[in-house]
């Protein structure tokens, strides 16, 4: 079992009460030790209804997040894989387990994620993650049935059954291909990790693997009897300070290793270097700067006009059209999504809508003519990815999750910006299209070039939170009357607090007037432009400040 834990404290003195961790069906269970460690540190978190079913088999994606909680990967890889899909709750795991390299996958690219693992499986994604020492020529011999273990598993599973991790059955079987339970695997995951810092102090020696995964953690006057494992929780940023390794030094993550009082008996081992990158097929186009991964047997072509004569009926076909021009600035993305949707046969239905820095994104499906579209609003330039007889809809998933848009010389790229004003307890996000004047408060009056303006007003007025909105919208209505002709009126919350939303034109311009009431103060934003640009996407410029905004 875990030797030591060090968290915070307070943390560890809550998880040391009586049935801080305890789970309803693991009272004088076998591995009810193991289990109580790692749920100490919140590895472990059972089930909605307080049980942790130890003797139920474990799927893949279930021990690679536990493996990934306890190494904190973060970074996900945008490699394609055919049978991870963004709806399933294991979508993410999948991609960081991929991106370290505990999980590679079946000759197809597949990693069957909800199969339950077998324990030559599991053995060998434990030793990924947490050894990856080199064990050519391995084998076991001391097991009567030994000769079941896979070619691919033989030196993992040697190396295990020579430190004493994997101990085998009272019959001398080790049953490589049986299913492996809950409890088994905890119980491998104990006897392969000694002790877990995430945090705090360390001083002492361990008599086995040490597993370091916190950013804070601090080691000093250190013997590791065993392996020193230096996760991607670290971030690089751990302090180590007088440190023997008597085993190897596992480094998941770039890292300074100390030049003084620091001493490794066994190999350096980089496991970081060694997946650097993916064995994905990347389009890239630095033209129009944008990116993403696809099926190795994928056909990309780029639409133009010289090229129309397309094979509809390849598999995996990715066609994609960029349309660039200086005019696409002033359209809104729901009028490019209607566009484009509308331009072909099919009947798209939006499934998907996200933001990619400052672009917006779209994803749609034709379910009658299984096709699929993703388009992408960015300032100047419109993509539209089109994807033909993909072999299932984790082709689209995975490439509307690795879509990476970057410089591109066709790009004019708009940077957001951020206003904070701590007098006024406002801040928000905008474009740089916009001019932000809030001379009103400060006295500094903006003065440079911009498409639309923001005004910013705030105004204490006594007793104002005696009034309803509705009553401060009957007198509002009569400035905005009074400022032009009003378009549309509306009552919407604003953060947290009630705001008035006025569209008003006047002699060719078209403002939105909001008024936030917050107790005794009033703020006023108003948002105006060239009608016609407002109309198109000042409307959708100023939507997108107003849900940044906080006060």
């Amino acid at each position: 079992m875990f030797k030591k834990f060090y968290l915070a404290l307070a943390v560890l003195i809550l998880c040391m009460m009586p049935m801080c961790f305890a789970y309803t069906d693991t009272e004088n269970h076998w591995a009810e030790g193991s289990i109580d460690s790692l749920s100490k540190i919140d590895i472990l978190r059972g089930y909605d209804d307080g049980t942790f079913r130890p003797d139920n088999y474990i799927t893949r994606a279930e021990l690679i997040t536990i493996v990934n909680r306890l190494l904190k990967n973060s970074v996900e890889s945008t490699r394609y894989v055919p049978d991870n899909n963004s709806k399933d709750w294991y979508y993410a795991e999948v991609r960081k387990a991929v991106e370290s390299g505990i999980l590679q996958g079946d000759t197809d690219g597949k990693v069957r994620p909800n199969d339950m693992i077998t324990r030559e499986e599991a053995i060998v994604i434990l030793h990924r993650a947490f050894s990856n020492e080199a064990t050519e020529n391995m084998r076991i011999n001391s097991y009567s049935d030994a000769k079941e273990v896979s070619s691919w598993a033989q030196n993992a599973l040697a190396l295990f059954v020579k430190n004493n991790y994997l101990k085998g059955y009272e019959d001398n079987t080790i049953r490589p291909k049986n299913n492996i339970t809950r409890a088994e695997v905890i119980t491998l995951i104990d006897r392969l990790l000694a002790e877990v810092v995430v945090r705090g102090q360390y001083t002492g020696s361990v008599y086995g693997n040490l597993l370091v995964n916190g950013p804070s953690a601090q080691l000093t006057n250190v013997e590791v009897d065993g392996d020193l494992i230096i996760a991607e929780g670290t971030n690089g940023e751990m302090t180590l300070t007088n440190i023997i390794v008597n085993g190897n030094l596992v480094v998941r993550t770039p890292f300074e290793i100390p030049t003084k009082n620091f001493k490794v008996g066994g190999d350096i081992i980089r496991v970081y270097e060694e997946n650097d990158s993916d064995d994905a097929s990347i389009y890239s186009n630095s033209t129009y700067g944008i990116s993403f991964t696809t099926p190795e047997k994928a056909k990309v072509i780029e639409l133009t006009e010289n090229n129309q004569k397309i094979n509809y009926r390849t598999k995996n076909l990715i066609v994609i059209r960029f349309q660039c021009d200086d005019s696409l600035l002033f359209k809104s993305f729901d009028t490019i999504e209607k566009e484009e949707t509308e331009s072909y046969d099919n009947v798209y239905t939006r499934l998907e809508y996200k933001e990619i820095g400052t672009a917006k994104c779209g994803y749609y499906y034709d379910k009658k003519e299984d096709s699929h579209l993703i388009v992408i609003k960015r300032h100047n330039i419109v993509y539209t990815i089109l994807l033909y007889n993909v072999e299932s809809s984790n082709v689209a998933d995975n490439i509307l999750n690795s879509i990476e848009l970057t410089d591109g010389e066709k790009v004019q790229e708009h940077e957001i910006k951020t206003y904070k004003n701590r007098k006024l307890y406002l801040e928000f996000r905008y474009l740089d299209y916009i001019g932000v004047d809030d001379s009103y408060n400060t006295n500094v009056i903006f003065d440079g070039n911009a498409y639309f303006m923001l005004f910013i007003q705030v105004t204490s007025i006594t007793d104002m939170n005696q009034y309803s909105i509705n009553d401060l919208k009957t007198m509002f209505d009569s400035l905005a009357n009074a400022e032009g002709e009003v378009l549309e009126s509306k009552i919407r919350k604003v953060y947290q607090y009630d705001a008035i939303d006025y569209s008003i034109k006047n002699d060719g311009k078209l403002s939105r007037t909001l008024y936030i009431v917050v107790e005794n103060k009033l703020y006023k934003f108003i948002f105006t432009g060239d009608a016609d640009k407002v109309e198109s996407i000042g409307n959708e410029l100023f939507d997108d400040v107003i849900h940044t905004i906080e006060m």
